[in-house]
């Protein structure tokens, strides 16, 4: 990151985050210097870590605050930027209009399977349901079997859609 109003290496980032904050928070750049806006990265806030949302690069610190008391970007969670400056424009239209923070508004822009809590397989394994077969009763059976058979009229399963059914 040479170039930097700070010198070699020296860049702030202001993140915000899925919490109901009007306020972004100011974080030095990470070790390995990927931080950039639109980018997702894992910080220290307070006694946790959390994910936030990088909306900003700064040159310098914000005015009043000792660069020294920043905490670092801990680790940079996406490759690519999930998000550009229209879709922050959005977010903060969004945070306008519903009340909420810009971070809540961005996490509800976020593509399902970017968004935290989403399983992630380790490595090794296949995702697949492993034991023995469930036991299933004769009903259940017949109605696995109804819906597992080769496509065909509905009228022919017993009970099934057309049962009963009397056009208007």
């Amino acid at each position: 990151m040479a170039g930097a109003a700070g010198g070699p290496g020296k860049a702030w980032f202001d993140l915000v985050f899925d919490i109901p904050a009007a306020q972004a928070f100011s974080y030095r750049i990470d070790e390995k210097g990927e931080a950039a806006p639109g980018k997702r990265a894992m910080v220290p806030f307070g006694r946790r870590e959390l994910l936030g949302y990088i909306i900003a690069r700064r040159e310098a610190p914000p005015m009043g605050i000792d660069e020294g008391n920043l905490k670092a970007i801990r680790r940079v969670v996406d490759r690519e930027p999930l998000f550009d400056g229209r879709d922050l424009d959005l977010a903060s239209w969004m945070a306008g209009y519903y009340l909420c923070g810009l971070g809540q508004a961005l996490a509800a822009m976020i593509p399902s399977g970017r968004r935290p809590g989403i399983p992630v397989l380790l490595p090794g394994e296949t995702g697949e349901i492993t034991g023995d077969p469930l036991a299933l009763s004769e009903e259940q059976r017949r109605a696995l079997e109804a819906i597992t058979a080769p496509a065909g009229p509905a009228a022919s399963v017993p009970g099934g859609p057309a049962a009963g059914f009397r056009p208007a």
